[in-house]
């Protein structure tokens, strides 16, 4: 079974984010046996990623994570894909600044984690909460207020570990059916 992970930084990329907390996660989620980028995918660069995950085998599992402005371009990388499924997404901290055409969650998209804060820990730069598009009744959703300042992608408990979590049972749950 393949299966990928592409991982966004958002605006500013490391530069913004000292912890590495997204370089740390995409990591982490190579230790599960998914293959990622030598780095975080720039934000900017939603159609090179789109262009690259569509020559992926189509067997190959998909999950796109993504944080700050990076997490408002997950749901249009998955857009860009359909109809091939997506797996996974996770939006941590998106920002309502960085949402001018990003289309909500489409239904190709398997699962959907939202990790957002509050206005008063992030200025808006976290608070932004993507939704499924109109008639998507078929992405498992859920939402995680988790009131940190931005980009949290640093955060073990509340963050990195559900995402794991998220995508190893996915991963489980191939094997068995395959």
């Amino acid at each position: 079974m393949n299966a990928y992970a592409a991982c966004i930084y958002g605006l500013g990329g490391s530069m913004l984010d000292p912890a590495g907390g997204m370089a740390t996660l995409e990591s982490k989620i190579a230790t599960l046996g998914v293959q990622t980028a030598a780095q975080p995918w720039d934000q900017n660069n939603v159609e090179a990623l789109a262009a690259f995950l569509k020559t992926l085998p189509s067997e190959t599992l998909i999950f796109i994570i993504g944080d700050s402005c990076g997490a408002n371009k997950a749901p249009w990388v998955a857009a860009e894909l359909a109809p091939r499924p997506v797996a996974y997404i996770a939006c941590i901290q998106a920002s309502v600044y960085c949402q001018t055409n990003c289309p909500d969650i489409t239904s190709n998209v398997g699962q959907a984690f939202i990790v957002y804060s509050d206005w008063a820990h992030t200025d808006g730069l976290g608070c932004y909460i993507p939704i499924r598009a109109a008639g998507n009744t078929t992405t498992k959703y859920r939402q995680s207020f988790v009131p940190a300042a931005h980009p949290d992608d640093w955060d073990v408990a509340n963050v990195q570990d559900p995402i794991l979590k998220d995508i190893q049972a996915i991963l489980d749950n191939a094997a068995r059916q395959s």
